[in-house]
């Protein structure tokens, strides 16, 4: 009973540690104040194959949970191709019907390190590391270093057809140590949808 006890306790610390989003910052045009949007065009800006996906069909997914539609940049133009064309580009987007494009670029994946204090006794653990080993099982007097992973991304809006920039915002999001790309712009999907509801844009 009392591993069990050991082992909530645990995961209930790892979540807490592993699920902080901070510094999020956003700011609407003003001539976007009365505007909402009801369909995007959900751009990965990243030369990382596998991390653009990730971006375009978290948001893809969160956004139309929420009643909103949306299209992956990359099922609209071949990844080889975007960005060689600008106004080729443009014209697809618009062609799906969409009120908007919005172009999510990840800038800062690293690994932070947080010193925690004072005796710690846990059962098991979750996406940590502590003092470069995996987080297990154990007693750590004086504490302990808990490592997470980073990552910035920087989100703007731009209303179609004309291509003005009608919102920009900015997410740090930290996360367990081992966090994949999948997870992370799934987290932070979630965060800029509820954001964007905040700031009336859908």
């Amino acid at each position: 009973m009392m591993r069990k006890i050991l082992s909530l306790c645990a995961l209930l610390i790892c979540a807490s540690c592993s699920q902080t989003v901070s510094n999020d910052r956003s700011f609407v045009d003003p001539a976007f104040r009365d505007v909402r949007f009801s369909s995007f065009v959900v751009v990965g800006q990243s030369t990382n194959l596998a991390e653009q996906e990730a971006v375009e069909y978290s948001f893809v997914k969160e956004l139309r949970e929420n009643g909103i539609e949306a299209y992956a940049a990359s099922s609209i133009v071949p990844p080889t191709r975007i960005g060689r064309d600008i106004q080729a580009d443009r014209r697809d987007y618009m062609n799906t019907g969409a009120d908007a494009v919005i172009e999510i670029t990840p800038s800062v994946r690293d690994l932070t390190n947080t010193r925690r204090n004072g005796n710690f006794n846990i059962g098991v653990g979750v996406g940590s590391r502590i003092d470069n080993t995996i987080f297990g099982g154990g007693y750590y007097p004086g504490g302990y270093d808990y490592e997470q992973t980073r990552a910035d991304y920087a989100i703007e809006i731009y209303s179609l057809p004309k291509y003005n920039p009608a919102w920009r915002a900015s997410f740090e999001i930290n996360a367990g140590y081992s966090m994949r790309d999948d997870a992370l712009a799934r987290r932070m999907a979630e965060k800029c949808v509820v954001r964007l509801t905040n700031d009336g844009m859908i």
